[in-house]
């Protein structure tokens, strides 16, 4: 958690640092000229890739069955998405990021890292014992249930 706090207080910083630096070394006019031109190719590409994602999560049945399968077959929407939106917001840092997101080859580093964090963030709710799955749940007799409840009409 301070991990997280450190980095949203480093990033804006370094973002400002990275932009201030830049329009030292190569003018004013280029450097915002490099933020208009990643801000229209990042609204163009979103406006370009949600429809392919929005019509994809608009069925119920996709969001609950979201799985690695779901993710590796919509990755390509999805991570242009989140490259879109980098792109669109002002900062070197984000740009390039946005871009390496945007790109087929590392969009597949993107998956595979995402799905090795998320293999190491178990279900707190199914515990393995022995090579097989126990969800702890709670069984309720549903008919002595409505049984009572008519009773205590």
């Amino acid at each position: 958690m301070r991990t997280l706090f450190l980095l949203i207080i480093f990033f804006p910083v370094f973002e400002i640092f990275i932009l201030f630096f830049s329009i030292s070394l190569y003018g004013w006019f280029l450097t915002f000229l490099e933020v208009f031109i990643t801000f229209v190719l990042g609204c163009y590409l979103f406006k370009r890739n949600k429809g392919f994602f929005f019509d994809y999560v608009s069925y119920p049945s996709k969001i609950i069955e979201f799985s690695s399968h779901s993710l590796s077959n919509n990755k390509k929407s999805f991570l242009s998405i989140i490259g879109s939106v980098f792109l669109v917001l002002p900062g070197y840092v984000g740009d390039a990021f946005g871009l390496l997101l945007i790109f087929k080859f590392t969009q597949n580093l993107f998956v595979k890292l995402l799905l090795m964090v998320i293999k190491k963030k178990n279900n707190s709710s199914v515990i393995k014992e022995n090579d097989s799955e126990v969800v702890e749940g709670e069984f309720f007799d549903l008919k002595k249930k409505i049984e009572l409840i008519k009773n205590r009409r």
